[in-house]
């Protein structure tokens, strides 16, 4: 059993319903704007089979995510190409409004802000397999790694949602089809580092407590 398992059913299933029904939303906002002089056009345009394609290239992404390499779905969830996770600057600033932290046994157990970020990302991970079992950890690692996918998956698709915007010609359409996917990227990248952030002090908490 993987920290993966279950994902696909509780995150992924709906993010696709919610991006089908989105597509779907906007083309029938789409028909019943159309005018008496491009009736003829967009009756004659194959709205249910663009649809259905849409589908299927929103499925065709969540395959690609899962060959997507790790290092540019974290690019694409923290926006850094070098020293990406939260644990790289674990150590860089006491959060004294976090009161779970016991920060001197942090430091006196080498979390030091002098400690370079790979140091203090290499030093973070060994405190993480410590816990990484611990419920509160596994949850927010798990939470982390749904949310982190689904931005990848978003952002994979949103040329679907834009091929769909190119044909229609209602701009509350073309205002869904071309801004959801953005909206809905960075809430998925919002909560996903959250969920990073959650973890890396949740093994910080627990590290301090021992």
């Amino acid at each position: 059993m993987t920290l993966k398992d279950g994902i696909t059913a509780q995150y992924v299933a709906p993010h696709i319903g919610l991006s089908i029904l989105l597509i779907l939303l906007a083309l029938n906002i789409d028909m019943q704007g159309v005018t008496d002089e491009s009736a003829n056009i967009v009756n004659g345009f194959p709205y249910a089979l663009f649809g259905g394609m849409a589908a299927a290239v929103i499925l065709l992404c969540v395959v690609a995510q899962n060959i997507l390499p790790r290092a540019a779905k974290e690019v694409l969830v923290f926006w850094r190409l070098k020293q990406r996770l939260p644990g790289h600057r674990a150590f860089d600033k006491i959060d004294n409004k976090d009161g779970r932290i016991e920060w001197q046994r942090i430091q006196s157990a080498g979390g030091l802000s002098e400690l370079s970020p790979n140091q203090q990302n290499t030093l973070w991970y060994r405190w993480y397999r410590e816990f990484e079992t611990h419920p509160s950890v596994t949850q927010c690692h798990k939470q982390y790694l749904a949310f982190r996918d689904l931005a990848s998956i978003t952002v994979l698709s949103i040329p679907v949602f834009w091929c769909a915007a190119f044909v229609a010609s209602d701009v509350c359409s073309v205002g869904i089809l071309v801004g959801s996917p953005i909206v809905i990227y960075a809430a998925y990248v919002a909560i996903a580092r959250i969920k990073a952030n959650d973890m890396m002090r949740q093994v910080m908490v627990l590290k301090s407590s021992v």
